[in-house]
């Protein structure tokens, strides 16, 4: 495996060479009068750097991507425990640049879709493992994409360039990395290494076809039917704790050795689900407590393999497996029971245990919840309950502990957030003015960038329809109609009353002296000989990367469809119910910093245009804009998690650990 990292590395330079050189050729072709209007203006400055300092990028975009190949997982930030809480807001660009390298993602597995599954399956080979694991082989579409990201944030480039490069370099990675990919495969197989099995995915008791349940791909129609509520009149049962049960039905199915069935016998299920159908003259088999106990640790070994870098957990379910045998060797009709208590405690130790920190209040509380069960006498439906009920109150306290924290640290972030969304749409205003009145360039500068902010300064000090946002506006109008006449120069008066209204409102908004008088010479300049006015060119914005159906990064997350472009076609009322009805406590799958993360939504305000987002990654808090958050969603990478979905993951990696061959 060392000589395969290695050669993937030796190889970078090469596929790396030709992606800049491709994307040189296509961005100065004649392909770019289709280029996205707003990123007209980066086309240049790209163009010098993929042209005139190419070899100094290809120098760092390599050791970028060599770096992330050896990269280990970094240790979650820390925040001081007796210090106060500094929240700070996500800069919209890194939500781009977040966009940016799912597409990147995207891009690379579709264009070398056969050279990557053939290179997983001969690393997943050469590493020993019975079935195809995608994190073994080396130049994964992730890693490349963060090592693009990386390469391109070490060089000084503006904002909206790099995003730029990372959209005009992603489709030509996919089609340079492909040959590195075929290349790795011949070599492993000139090794004589045999590629690792597929596994089989089985649908729900043999169903195939569109979900009966919403998120649980595969779900019957039966299931679906069952899923509100579960038997016994018991409480509901979460989508997810129901494909849980249709997946580890699949697992059963094989846990028993088939040498101990008689041969009729050996396409019986192992276990009959409630009222799920036999079929005809078959009946079912009992699991027997030594496959229900070995079927309990490698459920285990899964939940860990999920967890990631989450030591203080891992040591909770450590203690957590010596009660977990005792229960699954007398109880083995827990595996017919998604609304058994012992599932629900299990999930909530997982899910909190996930997003809060290893050696903390939280995990003290947890492991004391987890002791009790261990010295419990017996581990009956009545010592599950309390178990789980004690983890919900800890989730519970936690919670409004986190609430309690951000509200009172929020209000810094959230004067930013109602200053960004004021002038945001002051700045839309303006711009839309601007589109049916032609102004010079001078002017339009003016007018979007400082008047804005003068007029945002005003609107959140006096109010939308104060007398003074009234004055500010009425300048807007006074300015575009003096220098309406190219050449002929405004009036001493008029210029004399525009200059004093406009240093006046430069002032009373916090501009420095400079800067008041920077602006004041540049606008004296204008009225004293009005340049000609220009037309803005309003293009139709065109993306030229094709619209997939979803950005498949999380197996199994009910993300929605990616729309790209500025004319989404995602539907926006399904995209304001969601933002609607996400309320603090709710636990979520975000695509941040380059990787998926579990979080919980911490606090939320009153206008719900500020979310606070709590994980054991990047700092502990995410604070993101309505806007933000909605960008996200829009790209199918951000989506909530319901109870019992994590265990269900775990379960379903047992079920494909179980059928795969060999």
């Amino acid at each position: 495996m060392d000589a395969l990292v290695e050669a993937a590395r030796a190889g970078v330079v090469d596929w790396v060479r030709v992606m800049v050189e491709e994307t040189a050729v296509e961005l100065a072709s004649s392909t770019q009068r289709h280029v996205v209007a707003g990123d007209r203006h980066q086309t240049a400055p790209a163009l010098e750097l993929l042209q005139g300092r190419r070899t100094a990028l290809v120098a760092q975009l390599v050791q970028a991507l060599q770096q992330q190949l050896f990269a280990t997982p970094a240790a979650p930030a820390v925040a001081p425990r007796n210090g106060r809480l500094t929240l700070t807001l996500i800069d919209e660009s890194q939500i781009d640049e977040e966009i940016e390298t799912a597409r990147i993602v995207q891009a690379v597995e579709s264009e070398a879709d056969w050279e990557l599954r053939q290179l997983r399956a001969l690393a997943s080979g050469l590493a020993g493992l019975p079935a195809i694991d995608d994190g073994v082989a080396p130049l994964s579409p992730l890693v490349c994409a963060n090592g693009l990201r990386a390469g391109l944030a070490a060089l000084d480039l503006e904002p909206a360039t790099r995003l730029f490069l990372m959209r005009v370099l992603g489709p030509a990675m996919g089609r340079a990395i492909k040959p590195a990919y075929a290349r790795l495969g011949e070599l492993m197989l000139g090794w004589g290494v045999q590629p690792a099995p597929y596994r089989l995915k089985a649908g729900a008791a043999g169903a195939a076809g569109p979900a009966g349940v919403p998120g649980v791909p595969g779900a019957s129609p039966a299931r679906a039917s069952l899923a509100a509520q579960a038997p016994d009149g018991g409480p509901p049962t979460s989508a997810a704790l129901w494909r849980m049960v249709e997946r580890a039905h699949a697992a059963l199915a094989l846990a028993a050795p088939a040498a101990a069935l008689p041969a009729e016998d050996e396409a019986a299920p192992a276990l009959r689900l409630f009222d799920e159908p036999l079929p005809a003259g078959r009946a079912a088999r009992a699991l027997d407590a030594a496959s229900a106990v070995a079927l309990m640790e490698r459920l285990f070994v899964q939940i860990e393999r999920h967890l990631g870098a989450s030591p203080g957990t891992r040591r909770l379910l450590a203690d957590l497996q010596q009660p977990a045998r005792e229960l699954a060797a007398t109880d083995t009709a827990l595996w017919q029971r998604p609304d058994h208590p012992w599932w629900r405690m299990l999930d909530r130790l997982i899910t909190v245990g996930t997003v809060h920190d290893d050696d903390g209040p939280v995990t003290a509380s947890l492991a004391q919840v987890v002791e009790r069960v261990r010295q419990a006498p017996s581990l009956d439906l009545d010592t599950c309950t309390a178990a789980a009920d004690a983890l919900d109150e800890v989730a519970t306290r936690q919670h409004e502990t986190c609430h309690s924290q951000l509200g009172d640290a929020a209000a810094p972030v959230q004067d930013a957030v109602d200053r960004e969304e004021v002038e945001l749409e002051l700045r839309n205003q303006v711009v839309q003015q601007l589109r049916s009145t032609p102004v010079c360039p001078a002017l339009r500068r003016f007018l979007v960038g400082p008047w804005t902010r003068v007029m945002t300064f005003a609107a959140l000090r006096e109010g939308a329809q104060s007398e003074a946002m009234t004055q500010l506006a009425f300048v807007v109008d006074d300015l575009i109609r003096a220098t309406a006449r190219p050449g002929r120069p405004v009036s001493v008066a008029q210029q004399r009353v525009l200059l004093r209204q406009v240093a006046d409102a430069l002032a009373r908004a916090g501009e420095g002296p400079s800067r008041v008088k920077t602006e004041m010479d540049e606008l004296l300049t204008v009225l004293r000989d009005p340049p000609p006015l220009q037309e803005e060119s309003w293009e139709e914005v065109i993306d030229p990367v094709p619209a997939p159906v979803v950005l498949d990064l999380q197996a199994g997350l009910p993300t929605v469809p990616i729309q790209m472009g500025g004319d989404s076609t995602l539907d926006a009322a399904h995209q304001r119910d969601w933002l609607d009805t996400l309320e603090p406590g709710a636990y979520c799958r975000l695509f941040l910093m380059g990787r998926w993360l579990t979080a919980q939504l911490g606090w939320v305000s009153e206008t719900r245009t500020l979310f606070l987002f709590s994980s054991r990654h990047g700092g502990r808090t995410h604070s993101l804009t309505r806007r933000m958050l909605a960008k996200l969603r829009n790209a199918g990478l951000a989506t909530s998690i319901e109870d019992g979905f994590l265990l269900a993951q775990a379960m379903e990696a047992l079920a494909d650990a179980e059928m795969a061959p060999g």
